[in-house]
């Protein structure tokens, strides 16, 4: 690489090459010359420089506060420097676990679309349910359900839905929620899985300091209000699209047909059916 080139990609400069005597070889262009060296020897020279030039900081210092003032004051900028490390750690994982706790909660949300599951959702803890019933609600299959520890009555077994849904994610490799947001609706598997994602959801938030809680509700609680308000706007617009659409058929009629007559009937809204 030519020496002017590696100056000012690299950050020395062709005194500090010169000074050290770096190496170099010489080429010509279109009667020109100019100097070739390794890229090696410019990175040592960095290098050396950088080092000697925190060793003319270093005897400065010692100079300026003595030997022991000097290594106190490297004491105390290590312990700044592990001290914002640890910070900066801290907060990361903070971030982390509220993040966690944003996806949980919207992940328990998004099943409100295929039925009410606010109070319906029991203590799963002590909810069991039939073989037939965790096969058809969790798509599972006899052999899912081999290894899990039943109630026998009669002839009826029962299992933990804890136990049931657990096994479940397994099964389906992670994908038991898209399963039961593709199946059709049904009130008994999308109760029992809110409370199932209610539990870990409950068991993670214990484990966390309260202003990560606070953080991640707060994070859920401002998308869904922009939500609302996306679909405030967008509600708006069409009702004044069908104000303007509505007007244009009016016009039409006043235009094209004036007889009051000729004007179609309004629309008649469908009655309720009753049930018995």
């Amino acid at each position: 690489m030519s020496l002017s080139r590696a100056c000012a990609y690299y950050g020395v400069t062709e005194k500090e090459c010169q000074e050290a005597e770096l190496p170099c070889q010489w080429r010509s262009a279109y009667g020109n010359c100019y100097a070739v060296v390794k890229v090696s020897d410019i990175l040592d020279l960095k290098l050396k420089l950088k080092q000697q030039e925190q060793d003319k900081k270093k005897q400065a210092l010692i100079a300026k506060h003595g030997e022991e003032g000097y290594e106190r004051m490297q004491k105390e900028e290590a312990d700044r420097k592990k001290q914002e490390a640890d910070a900066a750690k801290v907060a990361e994982q903070a971030k982390r676990d509220e993040q966690k706790i944003v996806e949980q909660v919207t992940t328990l949300l998004s099943l409100a679309k295929e039925g009410s599951i606010g109070d319906d959702i029991p203590d799963i803890t002590t909810v069991k349910i039939s073989k037939s019933a965790a096969k058809s609600d969790f798509f599972l299959k006899d052999r899912d359900l081999d290894g899990l520890e039943g109630e026998t009555t009669g002839r009826t077994t029962k299992y933990s839905v804890l136990d049931v849904i657990a096994k479940a994610q397994d099964s389906h490799n992670g994908n038991l929620l898209q399963k039961i947001q593709a199946a059709k609706p049904k009130a008994s598997r999308i109760s029992h899985y809110a409370a199932y994602l209610k539990k870990k959801l409950d068991d993670d938030m214990n484990k966390l300091s309260k202003e990560v809680v606070d953080g991640a509700m707060a994070q859920v609680q401002t998308k869904l209000q922009d939500q609302v308000s996306e679909s405030e706007k967008k509600l708006e617009a069409a009702e004044q699209e069908l104000q303007t659409r509505e007007s244009k058929v009016r016009t039409f009629h006043d235009v094209f047909h004036p007889d009051e007559n000729s004007k179609p009937a309004p629309k008649k809204k469908k009655a309720k059916k009753t049930s018995a």
